[in-house]
């Protein structure tokens, strides 16, 4: 319905109806790609404060949560 009177999703729905649409930005390939971008960045931060510091400490621990499923907690501290 607001194809109806927006050009942009006519566009968007007619990719879609003649397969000229495969990833977009929530497809699978579009969101891996956007985790693992996130996952690089903050890992870099994390190293980068670690050489920084004169003494850090990691904690990795797991704990179940409320729906019984292990969850992985991970805790840095930096002292400069």
């Amino acid at each position: 319905m607001i194809a109806e009177f927006d050009p942009v999703m006519q566009e968007h729905n007619r990719r879609i109806k003649h397969d000229e649409f495969h990833n977009h930005y929530v497809g699978q390939n579009i969101q891996s790609e956007l985790i693992n971008l996130l996952a690089n960045e903050i890992k870099n931060k994390i190293v980068k404060k670690v050489i920084e510091a004169k003494y850090f400490l990691i904690i990795l621990g797991c704990t179940p949560d409320a729906s019984h499923q292990e969850r992985i907690i991970f805790e840095s501290r930096c002292y400069k």
